[in-house]
């Protein structure tokens, strides 16, 4: 079935992408559209915001569940009045064994904070957007990952007390998501999500329970329960680092261990990846110790050198970090300002990527907002900042490389809007184009294998 013949049915049982019909379908322009038509009905509020330099930032909300609020890491406060109740998720089917990929590589799904994940077909030759569909996803669907085999997108439903992780199974062909089941994130505000290689358990961060967690993937790739680790620590920042606040955990490339980046606590953990007792093991004399105050945010490995880089929120700096990867054991090589030399403003760096070829790091810049592109030494891993170029948006909370990585995409949150940047093959460097679309709140970009 083409997704243009898709209806717009949805039911309790069932959450499904609805189609646009292609007079109603919205493509990319220099200045974009409006970003209506999220799933559930009802149109979207844009948030405005009163003070552009607060380290606290918020958004509306279109839903609230009944038990929770939608307090979400720092950037999200709770919403005044009494919103309706988000759908009850429920588990609606149950796919084969994942054994084979199949999804389309020009589709983008876009995680907001909103209720909606977004389908966006990319144009490879153009960098063109169009926008194809969406899907009610329930509050803050805000970080997605999809496994390794194609067939199954996780997002995270960045909520407190207890937030939530969710499973959809991706259609071949039309990329379609059917809801398989939902879990327990095993603590507050879940913020990163990640899957091990093999595809076997998938890894969350819980940024205001200060903890992470492993979830096993069952065969047909809905979810099993959460085994949770809670860490520890704090740092000299009153306001931000009162607690631990675990924002990132990844599996590093040998998929023996895996680093979890923790703001309030400025560390990053080192955990032994444990996938068939189903658990993570904290190897507490590999962590890194960061610099008082740095706030580690977002990680990112090396393809080849033995280097992890880290993107330290609070003090606007990328870290370079060695890893022994026969010990499981990090240590602090270096840190540099994704600033320009003389800006002194508020910024907060977000997301942080390196292009496959290991030339180029990307961090982006929350305040400054900015995209800080940084060649890396081909020996030494050494990092020198090439370019600082503006998101023509605010707030670029996070950012992706196209498969091709002929184009790099931003997600501006504030007013919401993703925009397309070319991308030189040799340098890294960035050029703007006039390719952009309009979303509510966009926070996360994940094309299938990213």
């Amino acid at each position: 079935m083409r997704l243009s013949e898709w209806g717009s049915t949805e039911s309790a049982e069932m959450s499904r992408f609805h189609a646009l019909s292609a007079g109603n379908t919205e493509r990319a322009g220099s200045g974009g559209a409006g970003g209506g038509g999220g799933g559930g009905g009802g149109g979207f509020v844009i948030p405005r915001h009163a003070n552009p330099n607060a380290s606290v930032r918020t958004t509306r909300q279109r839903c609230m569940p009944p038990t929770s609020t939608t307090r979400v890491a720092p950037d999200v406060v709770p919403v005044t009045g009494q919103p309706r109740p988000c759908p009850t998720p429920t588990r609606t089917g149950i796919l084969a064994p994942l054994t084979e990929a199949r999804t389309d590589p020009d589709l983008l799904y876009i995680g907001t904070y909103t209720e909606s994940i977004y389908l966006v077909r990319m144009d490879r030759r153009s960098g063109e957007l169009v926008r194809v569909g969406s899907l009610n996803a329930g509050a803050n669907p805000s970080f997605l990952i999809i496994h390794p085999t194609g067939r199954v997108l996780y997002a995270v439903n960045e909520l407190e007390p207890t937030g939530i992780v969710s499973a959809f199974a991706i259609e071949s062909g039309t990329g379609g998501l059917t809801r398989l089941n939902q879990q327990p994130s095993g603590g507050g505000a879940p913020c990163y999500v990640s899957v091990e290689r093999s595809g076997r358990a998938l890894l969350v961060a819980n940024y205001a329970g200060g903890s992470v967690a492993l979830l096993p993937i069952e065969p047909s790739g809905a979810l099993a329960p959460a085994h949770v680790v809670q860490h520890t620590g704090k740092g000299p920042n009153a306001e931000r680092q009162e607690a631990p606040h675990a924002h990132c955990i990844l599996p590093d490339p040998s998929n023996r261990f895996a680093l979890a980046a923790d703001l309030g606590a400025d560390r990053v953990f080192v955990y032994r990846l444990d996938l068939d007792g189903k658990a993570l093991h904290h190897i507490e004399e590999g962590d890194a110790v960061m610099r008082p105050g740095a706030g580690p945010r977002h990680l990112a490995f090396h393809r080849a050198l033995p280097l992890v880089f880290v993107a330290n929120e609070l003090d606007s700096t990328v870290a370079t970090l060695r890893f022994d990867s026969a010990r499981g054991a990090l240590s602090l090589l270096d840190a540099r300002s994704t600033l320009p030399a003389g800006w002194t403003g508020t910024n907060y760096p977000a997301d942080i990527h390196v292009a496959s070829s290991g030339r180029t790091l990307y961090v982006s810049n929350r305040g400054h907002n900015s995209i800080a592109v940084f060649s890396v030494a081909e020996i030494t891993g050494a990092l020198a900042l090439e370019q600082v170029v503006s998101t023509e948006g605010d707030w670029p909370r996070n950012f992706s490389l196209d498969p091709t990585e002929r184009w790099l995409l931003v997600a501006n949150q504030r007013p919401g809007s993703v925009v397309v940047f070319g991308r030189d093959a040799d340098t890294g460097r960035l050029t703007p184009t006039r390719q952009r679309i309009a979303l509510p709140s966009p926070v996360c970009l994940r094309f299938p294998g990213s």
